[in-house]
């Protein structure tokens, strides 16, 4: 009875936990498609949201996994061009890693299903490299669409309107999901659940007279 419990806890709490995890807005499938650009430029792209989310932090990417070469200032702005939220990444491995990206957290921000926003970062010296080429480089979470990349001459954080016709993926940012229904779980956690109502059943099964 008492392992029938302890079972029954693990599987209710890893749903908790799960549901509450954060999760990259994009994640990187193809690592060699990079470049380091040019010096005084803002970088970015613009999204759609397909569900009401938070955002609880803002990140960049970490080509070498082995620390930033200058500090960037990462923000989110709403159509209109309205700054909502930005936080400055230093350089370094000061910030934590999150898959191939340096993440600092943030007040949460919601942003609602249906709107479009554009995430940048600045890029003030010729150092750190972001993602340079075609959609297959990457992988947007259904919970947005990623739409298309901008970029403006600037040292300062600004709303990007440049298109460049490819891909540049340098700034990400990490969110939970506000929507009512099934929450989103990743696969680790998954795993972790299904391994416990196997082991739930298990112990059912040698409970039961033969």
């Amino acid at each position: 009875m008492r392992l029938n419990k302890l079972v029954t806890g693990a599987i209710l709490f890893l749903g908790l936990s799960c549901s509450a995890l954060a999760m990259p807005a994009l994640s990187v499938i193809d690592t060699s498609q990079t470049s380091t650009g040019i010096a005084g430029n803002v970088r970015g792209w613009e999204f759609t949201t397909n569900s009401d989310i938070s955002v609880t932090a803002l990140s960049i990417y970490d080509a070498g996994l082995d620390g930033l070469a200058e500090a960037h200032n990462v923000g989110i702005f709403n159509s209109s061009g309205t700054l909502l939220a930005s936080v400055i990444i230093p350089s370094g491995t000061t910030a934590g890693l999150v898959n191939e990206f340096r993440s600092v957290a943030i007040s949460p921000l919601t942003l609602l299903a249906g709107q479009t926003f554009r995430i940048a970062a600045t890029y003030n010296i010729v150092g750190d490299p972001y993602l340079n080429g075609s959609g297959s480089s990457f992988l947007a979470d259904p919970a947005i669409t990623y739409v298309t990349s901008y970029t403006e001459t600037s040292s300062t954080l600004t709303y990007p309107t440049v298109n460049p016709g490819n891909a540049r993926i340098g700034p990400n940012f990490e969110f939970n999901l506000l929507a009512v229904g099934a929450p989103e779980i990743n696969g680790l956690c998954l795993a972790g659940m299904m391994s416990s109502m196997v082991l739930l059943g298990l112990v059912e099964r040698r409970r039961r007279p033969d």
